[in-house]
């Protein structure tokens, strides 16, 4: 345990860096989306409340990111120094716990400041209508946690592949994506409608009002599915170069 605390306070001081880049990222596309909003107004454009999609969509990119060069920069200076593939295992979910988590706060943080000089929302309180921001920040935790360990495993999938096999799994989601749209055609469009439905349902939409804890719920018990498969495959990676 004594090794596990050690190895996990290591790697969050290791991140800090990557907040703070990840943080500075977020407020230049809110300032960039401010600037726009300027000039669309100088323009005699009418503004409403606004929602900036860049700011949730360059945390969730910059999580993934997060997921699949973390690994590898820390994996090998982790092992060589004695710490076995278990407890970095372990120690690294605590680390996509405390990212997702200071990405949602501070997207927060910039959502209410903004609200002084431009309304604003979040694309967590559009999608869901009629959450507030404390439902926002809990759909944003969900969602960065599920984009990390979702990097992470395709990091580690490259990772544990030869050649071959990274060509493979680079092509394979085209392949199913097309493979997809002929059947569904083939069927008169019910693959998609199921999938459409399943989505819907899973996420929190299925109701006559969205409940996002049903989506964040879902996201969750995915992101637990797919760190099973990082423990896996993290088990017996050997260390390379």
């Amino acid at each position: 345990m004594n090794n596990l605390w050690k190895t996990t306070k290591y790697l969050l001081g290791s991140l800090v860096g990557m907040i703070i880049i990840g943080s500075v990222s977020i407020l230049a596309n809110a300032i960039f989306a401010d600037i726009i909003l300027y000039f669309n107004q100088k323009n005699g454009m009418m503004m409403g409340e606004q929602t900036f999609g860049n700011l949730e969509g360059t945390a969730a990119v910059f999580v993934v990111i997060v997921g699949i060069i973390f690994f590898y920069i820390q994996f090998k200076v982790l092992l060589a120094n004695g710490v076995s593939r278990k407890t970095f295992f372990w120690a690294n979910l605590p680390i996509f716990a405390v990212i997702s988590a200071i990405f949602a706060l501070f997207i927060t943080l910039v959502t209410i400041l903004h609200r002084f000089f431009i309304p604003m929302i979040t694309v967590s309180q559009k999608i869901y209508t009629g959450t507030n921001l404390f439902d926002s920040t809990i759909i944003q935790f969900a969602a960065y946690f599920f984009c990390g360990v979702l990097g992470w495993l395709i990091f580690l999938a490259y990772y544990r592949s030869n050649a071959a096999m990274r060509w493979v799994i680079t092509l394979a989601p085209f392949g199913l994506v097309g493979l997809l749209f002929v059947l569904d055609s083939a069927v008169g469009g019910k693959i998609s409608l199921a999938i459409g439905e399943f989505l819907s349902a899973v996420m929190g939409f299925a109701g006559s009002v969205p409940n996002p804890y049903i989506g964040v719920l879902s996201l969750l018990v995915l992101a637990a599915g797919i760190n099973w498969v990082n423990y896996l495959l993290i088990r017996r990676a050997p260390l390379k170069g």
